[in-house]
């Protein structure tokens, strides 16, 4: 079963494996809220000392990518440091805190980014009860790239997006149709895939995560000749994998529901091994297409742009993935 390890291929076209930070200890108490500089040493790297200053914020362009006032001036602390995600052997780190509204109350969400890479570093959140932290989700949050267009448009312009190509006829709304389908479904992937494993270890006889995957990729190779921007022969090589996983997601569930355990785990080795290649010839090609649509990495909306956490409180996860958003906004127009 070691080799169900492997699976963690099945990230978004882009996106980086996850990175288990020394920093990555229980994140928060009540008694931290309130407390910047406490909850922002831990999204900073290990050992830095950074700088603190009040920044005004450009109201106009936050106001514009926000949808809403921003505050007036926000507090950013900076460090340099390396990032296991990042190309660059130092990077400039920029944090801030913002409170969010949670189900369960008020939270600080302390968010660090290298700016001028697009990537999210690290998000950790004091305030809640430990047992009501989505450790993994803000773990996976590290590593996020994010396109710096789709960042300062409100999530208006994707919603709008949405409609267009769900109502439209035309070629152009056929490939955003496809190009959104792809960018939800790949964020669907991961999660079903975890439960899936889980489902294999655990001997469960419950096939609904592998027949949903199955239906996400013989949608994708549905969708594929709408992606007029591929050469024919890419198109078909997509058509051609997405039909395969759809195969071998039917055959896991079939062995899930059997109890076939070994059958179940070569058929999702099957995906694991083909997803690799795909993500790799492919990831390249589709960002720019969905950045000059709009809808590229940056609105930070869970089960689009961001990984869906399976079990975790949704209200929660919407509401930190909000948040890492307005920080962003924040940082990237702070003067």
């Amino acid at each position: 079963m070691m080799r169900l390890l492997a699976l963690a291929l099945l990230l978004p076209p882009g996106r980086c494996a996850v990175h288990r930070s020394p920093l990555d200890r229980s994140p928060g108490s009540d008694a931290l809220l309130g407390q910047d500089d406490e909850v922002v040493k831990r999204v900073l790297p290990e050992g830095a000392a950074p700088g603190r200053s009040k920044r005004a914020v450009d109201a106009e362009r936050a106001r514009a990518a926000l949808g809403a006032d921003p505050a007036a001036e926000v507090t950013v602390w900076t460090a340099a440091g390396s990032h296991p995600m990042s190309n660059r052997s130092s990077s400039q780190w920029s944090a801030t805190v913002v409170r969010i509204d949670t189900p369960h109350g008020p939270a600080d969400l302390a968010v660090a980014a290298l700016l001028d890479e697009h990537m999210v570093a690290r998000v950790r959140i004091a305030g809640l009860p430990a047992d009501k932290v989505p450790t993994d989700f803000l773990r996976r949050l590290g590593g996020f790239e994010y396109a710096a267009g789709s960042l300062e448009q409100p999530v208006s312009t994707l919603e709008a997006a949405q409609k267009k190509a769900a109502e439209g006829k035309d070629a152009e709304a056929l490939l955003m149709r496809a190009l959104l389908h792809v960018r939800s479904s790949m964020s669907q992937v991961t999660p079903a895939n975890s439960v899936i494993v889980d489902r294999i270890l655990k001997k469960e006889r419950k096939p609904a995560e592998a027949e949903a995957l199955s239906k996400i990729f013989e949608e994708m190779s549905r969708s594929s000749d709408a992606l007029t921007f591929l050469r024919d022969d890419q198109r078909k090589r997509l058509r051609d994998l997405s039909g395969s996983h759809a195969a071998s997601a039917r055959a896991a569930a079939a062995a899930i529901r059997a109890g076939d355990w070994k059958r179940a785990d070569d058929s999702l080795q099957a995906i694991s091994t083909g997803c690799a290649g795909c993500h790799g010839q492919f990831a390249r090609l589709f960002r720019p297409e969905r950045a000059k649509r709009g809808i590229g990495d940056g609105y930070f909306r869970v089960g689009f742009d961001v990984l869906a956490e399976p079990g975790a409180d949704p209200k929660l996860t919407d509401a930190i993935a909000a948040g890492v958003r307005r920080a962003l906004v924040l940082l990237s127009n702070a003067k």
